[in-house]
């Protein structure tokens, strides 16, 4: 498995980080290991966005919109994983990221632990050290976030593109699971195997009753205990468990602006992002106010990721 070398929707990572902190007068900076760079030092300031091949989009940055944070539930429960989605034209190379299950109660979150982490910072104060703390997180699983509901099993996505956030709630199909009698030990936990399909792909999950709550990564779960690794049949997606911490603390949903769609209308997004991205990104930047944008250079296509929904 490869990491990418240059991805350019690291602009929606850093556009996330930059656009929240214009409000103030703090020193933003940030080259990204994905070949990215954007700088903002204040509300009236202009940001420069730089690829690796040169390409260069200047944005003028104006008031941008307050946000704040709702508790949902207790946390008991930090799972981070490390998980890989494979790309279209080549499933032995991809994107790798960490990502964190929080799971409480009655509500689990799943989300990038950088973003959970920056996330943090923000709440206290905003910090230029965000930047540094975002410099090698990987922008597909970064702008993502599921908040499922463990008693209903809805499910409320929230993602960002550019300057907007975009949410759908859905309540997906129940996964027939067959557990099966093999074992494994992970990070500790005594796991068993189960396999079942959802949206037409075949996933195996390794589960603990340790910690008897329906939860796992992504939108996987139905099982007697917390999922630690899944993979797909294919192997094109998987999420292995690399630190399993109980402890407290709280889930919070950002509440920000969201603009309703759906899972279908956020896939056919994607598409467009990853076959058009500086044109599809200026478009979602320039409908916020106070942001003009210039485009230099040709718009080049991103190398797509795997749908894991088939259906």
């Amino acid at each position: 498995m490869m990491k990418p070398n240059l991805l350019v929707f690291s602009a929606i990572l850093l556009a996330q980080v930059s656009f929240q902190a214009s409000a103030q007068t703090t020193l933003v900076k940030t080259e990204s290991a994905f070949g990215t760079r954007f700088m903002f030092e204040d509300s009236k300031s202009f940001g420069t966005f730089r690829s690796a091949d040169g390409k260069v989009i200047h944005i003028k940055v104006g008031d941008s919109p307050g946000y704040d944070y709702k508790k949902i539930d207790d946390c008991g429960l930090n799972v981070k994983y490390d998980c890989f989605l494979a790309f279209n034209d080549n499933h032995e190379e991809g994107i790798e990221g960490e990502m964190l299950l929080q799971v409480g109660t009655g509500h689990t979150k799943f989300c990038s632990s950088l973003l959970h982490q920056a996330d943090s910072i923000m709440q206290a104060e905003m910090n230029p050290h965000i930047s540094t703390l975002l410099d090698h997180a990987n922008p597909v699983f970064h702008h993502d976030a599921y908040y499922t509901d463990l008693q209903t099993g809805e499910i409320t996505f929230v993602c960002r593109f550019a300057t907007e956030d975009f949410k759908y709630i859905e309540t997906p199909p129940a996964i027939n699971w067959d557990i099966t009698d093999e074992t494994m030990e992970i990070r500790g936990h005594s796991c068993r195997k189960a396999t079942g399909g959802f949206r037409g792909r075949i996933y195996e999950a390794w589960f603990t009753e340790d910690f008897p709550v329906s939860a796992g990564p992504w939108k996987l779960r139905g099982l007697p205990g917390v999922i630690l690794y899944a993979k797909d049949s294919e192997g094109l997606a998987s999420c292995m468990a690399v630190s399993v911490e109980e402890g407290g603390g709280d889930i919070e949903m950002a509440e920000y602006p969201y603009i309703e769609t759906s899972r279908k209308k956020h896939a056919s997004m994607l598409k467009q992002l990853f076959k058009s991205p500086d044109k599809f990104t200026s478009m979602h930047m320039s409908r916020a106010q106070g942001i003009t944008i210039t485009l230099n250079g040709k718009d080049e296509p991103l190398r797509g990721v795997t749908f894991l929904e088939k259906d």
